[in-house]
């Protein structure tokens, strides 16, 4: 798990409103800013297919790609390229989906 696997699945839940999300661990082992801040970007647009071809959908039947969100677990401080990161977008038949990205930093 974690940005340096992107083609799984960190976590999908539910925030305590409801509303779904999917999030991301960097759990601080790559501590190289860019190569940190290409897999996250690499990890981002994997999670944006996952949204964009529903396979979520088995989990959560009655939502769409853009009621979720995307929360990035930190261990350590986000660099300042990956604070840019505020939204992935996408189309989704022909239209135009923004999903939104966060940070939360956990140094345990």
């Amino acid at each position: 798990m974690g940005i340096e696997e992107p083609n799984k699945l960190d976590i999908l839940g539910k925030h305590k409103n409801g509303n779904p999300f999917i999030g991301i661990f960097d759990a601080g082992v790559t501590t190289d800013e860019k190569t940190r801040f290409l897999l996250l970007a690499q990890k981002l647009k994997n999670y944006l297919k996952y949204l964009l071809t529903e396979q979520y959908k088995s989990s959560y039947p009655k939502n769409k790609p853009e009621d979720f969100d995307i929360l990035v677990y930190c261990k350590n401080e986000p660099t300042e390229d990956m604070k840019k990161l505020i939204s992935i977008k996408g189309k989704l038949e022909n239209k135009e989906i923004e999903i939104p990205v966060s940070f939360e930093i956990h140094k345990e």
